[in-house]
């Protein structure tokens, strides 16, 4: 049998949706999709409008970084401008720079869209006056200075550069920059342009060395016990010939000499360990060897005048109508007596500060004669001396030494002959110094000679144990007065140079002005006659000294420290070769040595280094 449909079950029609019922569902379902996608149109729109703040947040983050990033930059450009600025302001005392209490008036420097709301140096080292005053403290400067280990004397300044940029960036850096002023006396060899180190016979350097300019070192006989330091290059060369000699030996930090077989253009092949010269040379030196390539910096004066003014005779113009750094630089201010000599012969002694010197009545007759003369062979002229008896000085009546300051200056020159061989001509004044193994006394201590003309300093000079004058210094343990000598140029004669009667000998040969051992102890700052390459050669650091006679087999001790700050005006003749053929001198045995008591009892008078250093600094946002 057949199931039956519900329907027929029911016994009815058919059942069937009605038209009313299936707009219904269309019309919710609709409802519905319109509601999502609203939804989701605004979630996309919240999503984007988040991203485009975000976007936009980034750039304003950006901006504000960049603006304050700048606003730093801004700040720290304002230290490196004070820095220079304090340099500056602290390079001389007539600098105006300087405010009563010690601090630096600064000019903010011009940096676009920027304003400096502060920019000041104020000085940390202060006295117990009231109220303080500034003054300066002994540093001794650090391994990471230019040059560590070297004494100063030094005022701190506490210096702050706040700057204020766009969308209100701000940045303020707070930095301590060291001035300091170390005593030129401290090198055993300093030269304000090139030097030279070729030596023939052994020679050594027993204190720091340093060039403003190159350094040209070589010879196997020439050996460096301390640093050795160029503003510039340090190379193996010759200037005068090009020729490179056996390699010079310079001591590590442990006291080991080692070849200089690399220097600042040139790596040595044969080196087991080739590397370039700025990795080589602060390894095997320890750092005591830099050049331009390792740190190396210049070591000015702080003159603000030209190096050979600090020798010269002061002028009226150096302190009218505005005081200058001439006046308070120049040794002829420093001095306690200026001897002048004019060329009728007639002595002036004159004493007293800038604007106020004075003419002295003291009488110069017992240790101050101009009638002698003789012949410079090196120079191939006559000179005649104003001549200083010292020893007869350190007694004089009258002359009563505060600061230990000498200043000579003579313009006396005659005309005629002066010894065997020479034509007659007008002769070049010059000083000369005699008797000088026992120096005067200063109440400040110390004795120090200066003369704008060449120099000859006949004898031994302050080899006088000052604990003993009746010994000669001994070397061992002894100690001399400290004294320098500054001069356009300096020749030394020996102890035989009066007693063999070389004053007569003029443009004879040189065995017939034989020498014999002599000793100087003092710094000394003098000039040279520099290298013409491929021309003439300076002489080199070995020839520091200028001579005259035949030292062979004889000895020349010195102690002290020899600076070279400018090149000599009138002492202007060429270096020569020692021997027979120019018969200008033979060389001595060099007996040389760099006098460490001027580490911490310098002569009176001696220059001053700018040595400016960072101390410390810190950001502050």
């Amino acid at each position: 049998m057949t199931p039956k449909s519900p329907v027929e079950i029911g016994g009815g029609k058919p059942l069937s949706a009605s038209p009313r019922s299936t707009d219904l569902v269309s019309s919710r379902e609709s409802g519905m999709i319109t509601a999502v996608a609203l939804l989701i149109l605004a979630v996309l729109s919240l999503v984007g409008l988040a991203m485009l703040d975000i976007s936009f947040r980034d750039v304003q983050v950006s901006a504000n970084l960049r603006d304050a990033t700048q606003a730093m930059y801004g700040a720290e450009a304002g230290i490196e401008d004070a820095y220079r600025q304090i340099k500056i302001a602290t390079a001389s005392k007539a600098n105006p720079g300087l405010n009563p209490d010690g601090s630096i008036t600064l000019t903010p420097p011009v940096i676009a869209n920027h304003t400096f709301t502060t920019l000041t140096a104020v000085p940390l080292f202060l006295d117990t006056a009231n109220p303080p005053q500034p003054t300066t403290q002994a540093q001794t400067l650090g391994t990471n200075s230019c040059c560590p280990g070297l004494n100063s004397f030094a005022q701190n300044y506490l210096v702050t550069s706040e700057v204020s940029g766009p969308t209100q960036s701000r940045a303020k850096v707070v930095q301590v920059l060291q001035m300091g002023f170390a005593p030129l006396f401290q090198f055993a060899v300093y030269y304000n342009e090139i030097l030279e180190i070729f030596p023939g016979a052994t020679f050594t350097i027993t204190g720091r060395g340093h060039s403003n300019n190159h350094i040209y070192i070589g010879n196997s006989n020439t050996q460096v016990d301390s640093f050795l330091t160029s503003a510039q290059n340090i190379y193996r060369f010759r200037l005068d010939t090009g020729v490179t000699p056996a390699s010079a030996k310079i001591k590590d930090a442990g006291g080991t000499y080692r070849d200089f077989i690399h220097d600042h253009n040139y790596n040595n092949p044969g080196d087991p360990e080739p590397n370039s010269w700025a990795e080589w040379a602060p390894v095997t030196y320890n750092g005591r060897v830099r050049d331009s390539a390792i740190g190396g910096t210049s070591l000015s004066l702080p003159l603000g005048i030209q190096p050979h003014d600090i020798i010269e005779q002061g002028l009226m113009s150096d302190w009218s109508p505005d005081l200058t750094p001439l006046a308070t630089e120049r040794m002829y201010w420093k001095a306690d007596y200026r001897i002048l000599v004019d060329s009728a012969g007639v002595v002036t002694v004159k004493s007293g500060d800038p604007g106020s010197e004075i003419t002295e009545s003291l009488d110069t007759s017992s240790f101050l004669t101009t009638n002698t003369n003789f012949y410079d062979k090196r120079e191939a002229k006559c000179v005649q001396p104003a001549q200083i008896d010292v020893n007869v000085l350190r007694t004089a009546a009258g002359w009563s030494f505060t600061k230990g300051i000498l200043h000579v200056s003579s313009a006396k020159a005659d005309t005629g002959t002066c010894g065997t061989g020479t034509p007659s001509a007008l002769r070049t004044p010059v000083v000369r110094l005699t008797n000088g193994a026992q120096l005067p006394s200063s109440t400040e201590g110390g004795f120090t000679v200066v003369t704008d003309r060449p120099i000859y300093i006949q004898g031994n000079y302050n080899s006088k144990d000052i604990s003993n004058p009746s010994l000669d210094h001994n070397g061992i343990d002894a100690k001399t007065m400290p004294a320098s000598v500054m001069a356009d140029a300096v020749t030394i004669l020996s102890n035989n140079w009066s007693l063999n009667g070389s004053d007569t000998k003029g443009n004879e040969v040189v065995n017939n002005r034989p020498a014999t051992s002599t000793k100087i102890y003092a710094g000394m700052i003098s000039g040279i006659k520099a290298t013409v390459p491929s021309v003439s050669y300076s002489g080199g650091l070995e020839n520091y000294f200028r001579l005259l006679e035949n030292w062979s087999g004889d000895t020349l001790t010195y102690e002290g420290s020899m600076v070279m700050l400018y090149q000599s005006e009138i002492a202007t003749g060429t270096w020569k070769d020692p021997g027979d053929t120019y018969n200008v001198y033979k060389a001595p045995t060099r007996a040389w040595a760099f006098d460490t008591l001027f580490k911490e009892n310098p002569p009176p008078g001696t220059p001053t280094l700018h040595v400016p250093q960072r101390v410390g600094w810190w950001h502050q946002e």
